[in-house]
């Protein structure tokens, strides 16, 4: 499912940072949607300083990244998503595959791949020269 990705698979470093500094104040005052959506922007946030930033292009793409794990996992939770078995099983999994997966390339545009990711890589050695 998409809540186990991101709440239990993923970057668990970030998440236990995450929950501690904007999650869980923020759930106690304003409620756990507001803050579950708050700390999507907060990691799109960082994304976009570290990944579109840098290249000076496709600036927005990782914060719409973000923005569409949180609306999956808004519809995962939803009623409408556990009658539908979005967070469970077959259903959860294929659902989870088309939100975290098939938007990558929004995270990952190809001007930073081309700029950093390609360059870093030849540095080191682990790719040819383009």
């Amino acid at each position: 499912s998409i809540a186990d990705f991101w709440g239990r698979r993923w970057n668990a470093a970030f998440r236990d940072v995450a929950q501690q500094a904007f999650f869980r104040p923020l759930a106690r005052r304003y409620g756990t949607t507001l803050a579950t959506w708050a700390v999507f922007v907060f990691s799109g946030t960082v994304h976009e300083l570290a990944i579109t930033v840098p290249v000076q292009a496709a600036l927005g793409l990782p914060m719409l990244y973000f923005l569409i794990q949180a609306a999956g996992l808004m519809c995962e939770r939803s009623d409408l998503g556990r009658g539908l078995g979005l967070g469970t099983g077959w259903r959860g999994r294929l659902f989870a595959i088309a939100v975290v997966v098939l938007p990558v390339p929004l995270l990952f545009p190809p001007p930073f791949v081309c700029g950093v990711v390609l360059p870093f890589l030849h540095a080191v050695g682990a790719a040819p020269a383009f």
